[in-house]
């Protein structure tokens, strides 16, 4: 990832943080891009189930970016997240509602 996507996304990820629109997780991030609320969704270097996002990504509503961190294993993206674990993938949601009294 070109430094300049990595600051946007630091930038987008500190705005999600702020307005609880932050979900982790490959089934949470998955679940969002089939419902059509993400509009950003990061997965970290050594995320496993990469395939996995990329195909919920192209049967969901469409225009979801994905950033594959090229520099960033799933212990530095838990980290940015400020999250006391790994996270695989993380996705920006359109709507903080749907984060609201579910775990993420």
């Amino acid at each position: 990832m070109d430094s300049d996507a990595e600051k946007r996304f630091v930038k987008e990820l500190g705005n999600a943080l702020k307005e609880e629109r932050l979900v982790v997780g490959v089934e949470r991030c998955i679940k969002e891009l089939k419902s059509g609320n993400s509009r950003l969704v990061v997965v970290s270097k050594n995320c496993p189930y990469k395939a996995r996002i990329q195909d919920a990504a192209k049967s969901g509503a469409g225009g979801v970016e994905i950033i594959e961190l090229e520099n960033k294993n799933n212990v530095e993206l838990g980290e940015l997240c400020k999250k006391p674990f790994k996270v695989s993938t993380a996705a920006i949601l359109l709507n903080a509602a749907t984060t609201k009294g579910k775990g993420g």
